[in-house]
């Protein structure tokens, strides 16, 4: 007899523990069809392992990295802004937009928690200081606004790398967060209106960076 490719990968019932059964199907001399049945060891089944999604935290990363982690929202505020300067009370709006996004991310409980790790940081005089260190260290020689916006995307694919490193199931919300910081400072002030007022609500320079920062980061560019 022939028999059929079907194991029951579970204990039978009313079976003892040490064993499992394995099912086949064949004919017998007059071309009946039977099924047979098989006691196999319990053991020699090969359970499936699940392996949990691991959580990133703080002690993942070194000083450095965590520190890129910090400037990121920054770096991305700064590239946005860079793409079309919107004067004073527009780039203190799109200032107000990125603290914006860091203080929802603290008191929201389904925020993810290296978001959540990061934006609660910034409460911290050492996290501050290490934020702002790092930012300037990002843009370090850039004059231009084009400089501005090159030197922003170099850092965030330099943070996306510490990420998919060390993120684990963290690194996908992350960046995904970042560039929403980045559509929120975009959508935050009106471009090409006069003391903040008028204007066109999404400049395409500061569509095209949207989905500049959103690639430097490796996930898809959010609607703006």
């Amino acid at each position: 007899m022939v028999k059929a490719a079907l194991v029951e990968n579970r204990v039978a019932k009313g079976q003892t523990p040490s064993s499992a059964l394995t099912a086949g199907v064949g004919a017998n001399e007059t071309g009946t069809a039977r099924i047979e049945t098989v006691m196999i060891p319990a053991q020699s089944h090969v359970p499936m392992i699940l392996e949990e999604a691991q959580m990133a935290t703080k002690t993942d990363f070194t000083a450095d990295e965590w520190k890129l982690l910090l400037q990121s929202p920054l770096v991305v505020a700064v590239a946005i802004s860079s793409a079309d300067p919107s004067g004073l009370i527009g780039l203190i709006k799109e200032s107000m937009a990125s603290a914006r996004a860091l203080l929802a991310a603290v008191s929201d409980p389904d925020a993810d928690a290296l978001v959540k790790a990061v934006a609660t940081d910034y409460e911290t005089s050492e996290g501050r200081v290490a934020a702002q260190d790092g930012f300037r260290a990002a843009i370090a020689g850039a004059k231009l606004p084009a400089e501005l916006v090159a030197k922003a995307t170099e850092a965030l694919k330099a943070t996306a790398a510490v990420l998919d490193a060390k993120g684990g199931a963290d690194a996908v919300p992350f960046k995904t967060w970042l560039a929403g910081v980045a559509k929120a400072v975009a959508e935050a002030a009106p471009e090409g209106g006069f003391l903040g007022f008028g204007g066109t609500q999404v400049s395409d320079a500061e569509r095209a960076t949207v989905a500049e920062v959103a690639a430097a980061l490796g996930v898809p560019a959010p609607a703006v």
